[in-house]
């Protein structure tokens, strides 16, 4: 890794109505990386692209959040998410958030493959997207469960 390179790996992971999304945040002067979990209950059957781009889609709020002093590169093992912007089914919310980085943000932003040497903090995301499954609750669901509101106006999940 490059000094002036901010890495972030991000994996998504989908279980019956639940998503999860995992973060690995990797500077090359920090001594261990950052890890961030996110999840969230659907009104539907989850899948894995969902799951996927709700992990892209956390990654590109962590950027606007923080606006880092580096140009960003962001691993999946996702080819969905990869190909973003040009996957059709890449969710318009994302896209929307991708461009406003894009015109805003100062530096770039790559999304690309992960490759074997970026397989453990694949691992990290993954095992970060799966958290969730500890708040599923067992047997039948819940009706006093509540559920996170959609991601944005768009609500493409």
């Amino acid at each position: 890794m490059t000094s002036k390179m901010l890495h972030l790996f991000i994996d998504g992971s989908a279980k019956e109505n639940f998503i999860g999304a995992g973060l690995i945040i990797v500077e090359s002067h920090q001594a261990s990386p950052i890890t961030q979990s996110f999840h969230m209950k659907l009104n539907h059957p989850a899948t894995s692209t969902i799951a996927e781009f709700f992990a892209l889609r956390k990654a590109l709020e962590w950027i606007q959040e923080h606006q880092p002093e580096n140009d960003i590169m962001i691993f999946s093992d996702s080819q969905d998410v990869t190909s973003t912007p040009t996957h059709p089914m890449t969710p318009p919310d994302v896209l929307q958030l991708l461009h406003q980085l894009q015109t805003s943000f100062p530096h770039q932003i790559h999304i690309e493959q992960a490759r074997n040497q970026h397989q453990p903090y694949i691992d990290k995301a993954h095992h970060a997207s799966r958290k969730y499954r500890a708040i599923m609750p067992k047997g039948p669901w819940s009706t006093t469960r509540s559920t996170i509101p959609a991601l944005g106006s768009h609500a493409w999940i």
